[in-house]
């Protein structure tokens, strides 16, 4: 996968393998990891690409409206997220494009 690929390659290579995927439509299963809600009604959310041993973030923004249940989603909810790398870094990506699909809430 993406992000086992980047989070393989050396520290000092990760940024340059990241590149390569800049563009590329995407899904991964994540969990929620951070929401801040924006004055524009847009929400900032970092999700961590499953399994999280791979400390890979997915970072996106989103329309609250459109996505209403995550006023109430607790942090580790499974939420597969889909759309088009617009940045990538050695330990994550920035979606555009995106789509949500809410898989449940965490698991002890």
């Amino acid at each position: 996968s993406i992000s086992n690929t980047i989070s393989a390659a050396p520290p000092l290579q990760r940024q340059a393998v990241a590149q390569r995927y800049v563009g590329l439509r995407v899904e991964w299963d994540t969990r929620l990891r951070f929401a801040e809600p924006r004055d524009d009604g847009l929400v900032w959310l970092i999700l961590q690409a499953e399994p999280p041993e791979t400390y890979f973030n997915v970072d996106c923004m989103v329309k609250l409206d459109d996505f209403k249940i995550l006023g109430v989603l607790p942090e580790g909810a499974q939420i597969r997220i889909g759309g088009t790398i617009a940045e990538a870094t050695g330990y994550g990506v920035v979606l555009e494009d995106v789509y949500l699909h809410f898989l449940g809430a965490p698991t002890s």
